[in-house]
Formats: structure tokens, sequence, C-alpha cells
């Protein structure tokens, strides 16, 4: 998506030079205020820039055989919430509280019949990822909803393996890496299955075949 490509390019910049910053630094609490006051400036900036393209938005009317057309912030279209703001935050938490509540349900069953991390895994990406990324091939989503599904990804792969964050009996807390955690479920981040699904609809946009 061309709406996405700016603020994208921007905060990959910024991740570049906060690792260069990690490399000078001995506070691992001070790199991660850098990385967090990177993404702010990232999304601070995409928000000023879409709050312009609304403006200019406002200004235009359409007229049909000399009468103005009514303008309306949002409508929906089949079955999706289309916004005058140019976002689909609205759309991805929709699509988020279904998944929640679906993977809720299924969750319980897998569990007391003893499947396995990557039986659990498989459900998860054949029946809740399906609900959850339902229409992202098309989204134009900012960095706090991107974020929050990232989390469910995260908490849904954490509960597949059993590996959760723990505090220890010295009062810190033991965290496992993410990266292992997913491996261990059978899957992989939540930006790599957004991006199949949207490749999938570019490849069929360019050449008319999905397959083949």
């Amino acid at each position: 998506h061309q709406k996405l490509s700016g603020p994208i390019r921007v905060a990959k910049l910024f991740t570049k030079v906060a690792t260069v910053f990690a490399a000078e630094s001995v506070s691992l609490y001070g790199n991660e205020v850098n990385t967090h006051t990177h993404r702010n400036f990232a999304e601070k900036r995409h928000r000023h820039f879409q709050q312009k393209r609304q403006q200019m938005a406002r200004e235009v009317s359409f007229n049909v055989n000399g009468e103005k057309i009514d303008k309306v912030s949002k409508f929906k279209y089949l079955g999706r919430i289309l916004e005058e703001t140019d976002d689909d935050d609205h759309a991805a938490n929709r699509q988020l509280t279904r998944a929640r509540a679906r993977w809720g349900r299924i969750a319980k069953i897998l569990t007391i019949d003893g499947a396995s991390p990557r039986v659990m895994g498989y459900f998860y990406k054949a029946i809740i990822q399906t609900v959850l990324l339902y229409g992202s091939e098309s989204w134009t989503l900012t960095i706090g909803m991107i974020g929050r599904l990232r989390s469910f990804h995260h908490r849904v792969a954490r509960y597949i393996t059993g590996r959760h964050i723990k505090e220890l009996e010295d009062g810190t807390y033991f965290c496992p890496s993410m990266k292992e955690v997913l491996k261990a479920a059978g899957m992989e981040t939540i930006e790599v299955y957004m991006d199949r699904r949207r490749n999938t609809v570019l490849k069929y946009a360019a050449t008319g075949a999905v397959y083949g």
C-alpha cells in the first residue's frame, strides 16, 4: 500500500539508527526508551500527514446534475466499515475481537484433548488467523494497531507452548525469547502472514492468477 510506505520506511530507518545507538549504549533501559521514542515520532508523523489529507478531502465537493452530494464520515461496504480517516483500525479491531472470542472457545477444547503445541498451532493458523486477518490485504493500519495484532499473536503462541512470562523468586521476570516461542509453536511473525496475504493479491492483480 502506498499509504503505508512512508511511515513504514521511517520506522525502519529509525530502527536502524536505534541499532547503532544500542552498540554504544550501556543501559538496556535507555535502549528501550530510544526505540519507543522513535516509534512515537513515526506514528505522530503519520497522523500529521493523515490529518492534512483529510482536511484537503473535506474541502472537495461533488455535484450530480447541479446538486451537491452529501458527505458521510463512514459507511459500510460488503460488511466492512470504510472511514474518512483513511485507515482501517476499526475493521482490524473488529476482526481482533472476533478472533479472541473464537480462540477462547477453541483453545479450551484443544487443551482438554491434550493437543500438542504444533497441532494447536495448525488450528490457530487455519481457523483463528483466517478470522484475524480477514480483509487485511487492503488494510491501512497505524503502528499502534499493528502492535495490538502482534500482541494477540504472541499471546496465542505463549499459550500454545506454555512459555509465559514468569516472575522469579528474586522479584525479577523471566521472558522467553519470542523467536523461540514462535518456532516451538510452528508459527511465524504476524507481519509475515500479513505480507503473504498481500503478496497473493498483488500476484493476482499483476498476472490474473494466484496459483500456477
